[in-house]
């Protein structure tokens, strides 16, 4: 039986008098793969926000591995599991592949400042390990090559790669992807399609705002529809597939045109 690793309750969130997102509710098992969608404004953005700790939200529940973890920062929020890559890549594009990752590692660091500073064995040791475990989730998103490369030469779909290979650095349970097939063509599209099945095989758990309904379809255990801040749907590809309201609000054009929204 697969363990619960995130419940969400009854989340709500305001800005004014508008609400951007109200009773949000759905569980994800450990190595499931959830999609999120809906039109633009349906609050698919505000709800990533709500679990990576971007926005507090103004009612209900966010269990991650059976902890709230609601009002928590989101660097803590990193620390209890949960990663999260944005739709405008964000690297440091004067740094190296492999430093991009070793940030990232960072809070899995157990050195004193005393080791820091005189490099200590214990320092050299620690150095090595992350060393390995970057080069690791570099070779897992499939990017080889010259790992002394600076960021910014990567082209746009490694760069994607990259973004992703810190986030899995930071040992996630959780992985909240919002739009990874932004910008790719359709052979990177593909690719990116094999990675996250790939993440399921190792036990991560993703959740995913995605406008190519390729991916969503091809890869999604279950779909959840947003529309004007609420559930309108959820359930398995082929059953959001057929549902009534979400062809007629999202679906209906571009499944019949075969390309994304």
């Amino acid at each position: 039986m697969k363990s619960l690793v995130l419940d969400v309750q009854n989340v709500g969130k305001g800005f004014g008098g508008l609400r951007a997102i109200d009773n949000i509710c759905f569980q994800l098992f450990k190595g499931e793969i959830l999609s999120v969608i809906g039109p633009n404004g349906a609050g698919k953005t505000t709800l990533f926000n709500c679990l990576s700790g971007f926005y507090q939200p103004d009612e209900g529940a966010i269990l991650l591995g059976g902890k709230s973890i609601v009002g928590k920062k989101p660097y803590q929020i990193c620390c209890l599991g949960m990663a999260r890559t944005f739709q405008n890549i964000r690297l440091f594009n004067h740094l190296s592949l492999l430093d991009n990752v070793l940030v990232a590692d960072s809070n899995h660091h157990r050195t004193s400042i005393l080791g820091i500073l005189f490099r200590t064995s214990e320092y050299q040791k620690f150095q090595h390990l992350a060393k390995e475990r970057a080069m690791k989730w570099l070779s897992f998103v499939g990017i080889e090559g010259d790992l002394r490369m600076k960021a910014g030469h990567l082209s746009y779909g490694n760069q994607r790669r990259l973004e992703i290979a810190r986030a899995l650095a930071t040992d996630p349970q959780v992985i909240l992807l919002d739009e990874p097939g932004a910008g790719l063509n359709p052979s990177e599209i593909g690719g990116m399609i094999d990675l996250i099945s790939k993440m399921r095989t190792i036990g991560i758990t993703v959740i995913l705002i995605e406008h190519h309904m390729k991916v969503v379809m091809d890869i999604s255990d279950r779909i959840l529809v947003l529309d004007h801040g609420e559930e309108l749907a959820v359930g398995t590809p082929e059953e959001i597939r057929k549902h009534p309201q979400v062809i007629k609000a999202y679906l209906g054009g571009s499944e019949k045109k075969g390309g994304s929204s």
